[in-house]
This record gives C-alpha cells, structure tokens and sequence, in this order.
C-alpha cells in the first residue's frame, strides 16, 4: 500500500485530504482509457472508493426523502446506468471494440446529463 496520489492534481490532492485526511491509497483501479482516475484507499480502518465529486445535496434530511418518486428515478437511473450502458462498454472493452465502447460511455453520460 502506498499514499501515492501522483495521479492527481495538486487541487484534487488537497480536496482528498481534506475530505479524508491520511488516506492511503490502497490501490489503483484506473482503466487508463479514459481520463477518468478511480483509486481505492485506506482511511480509518475502512477502504473507500474514490472516483470524483458530484455536486448535490443528500435526499436524507431532505423534503424528498419520503418521495417514493425520488427513489424511482434513482433506480430508474441505477437500471440504466447499470444495465445497457456499461454492459455495453465492459463488453467492448473486453473485445477491443473501441467504437461501441464509446457509445457505451456515451449512453451513461446521456443517462446522467438527462437526469
């Protein structure tokens, strides 16, 4: 295990500590085909995976939270995200098919900016 986060800018090095001080990074799950860092890290006895900051704020505490349309849409979300879009670029990636990787990784940030 190493605290190595060469990877990162120096901004998202700060913003890491501070969200998770002393964490060390217990290993690098990057593709490497995108620009996209993924990094399972050690902090208080507990491994976390870190991928990026999504702005936003929790529906715990919320006036949704008892909304069972927040949860519909969160799973509706879920299903699609999870199902045709990143089966679809896994089994791209697997076979080398750069072309229908890339609508796979397409058909997820389509998912996301809909939302």
């Amino acid at each position: 295990m190493t605290s190595d986060f060469r990877t990162l800018s120096p901004q998202q090095q700060a913003l890491l500590e501070r969200w998770l001080p002393g964490a060390r990074v217990a290993a690098d799950h990057s593709w490497g085909q995108v620009q996209t860092t993924v990094l399972e890290v050690l902090h208080a006895g507990t491994r976390i995976l870190v991928t990026r900051y999504l702005p936003g704020r929790l529906v715990l505490g919320s006036d949704h939270e008892d909304d069972p349309a927040t949860y519909r849409q969160a799973g509706e979300l879920l299903a699609l995200f999870h199902g045709q879009a990143s089966g679809t670029a896994c089994w791209s990636y697997r076979l080398g098919i750069e072309s229908f990787e890339a609508q796979g990784h397409r058909m997820i940030a389509e998912a996301l900016a809909a939302e």
